[in-house]
């Protein structure tokens, strides 16, 4: 579990990106545990020709978003021995 303020990880493919961070949690017994939470956001120029991020996606870019989540998962399940 991260106690700084960084990202457990990131990954990007051609204007998207997702980051993910860990939570520290607590539950009603006292017990710690982790939880995940993923950020997915796109880059693009705007008209003056600097880059903005939103997390707005257009349908083009919905199955991009797919795999990259995808792959986000794949990370999450195999690195963690929760699963």
């Amino acid at each position: 579990m991260t106690s700084d303020n960084k990202p457990k990880f990131k990954k990007t493919t051609k204007g998207l990106t997702a980051t993910v961070w860990e939570n520290e949690k607590q539950d009603q017994s006292g017990n710690k545990y982790s939880e995940c939470s993923v950020v997915l956001e796109r880059s693009y120029k705007d008209r003056e020709g600097n880059w903005q991020k939103t997390g707005s996606l257009k349908e083009k870019h919905i199955p991009k978003a797919i795999l990259l989540l995808q792959e986000v998962y794949k990370e999450l399940t195999i690195n963690t021995e929760q699963f």
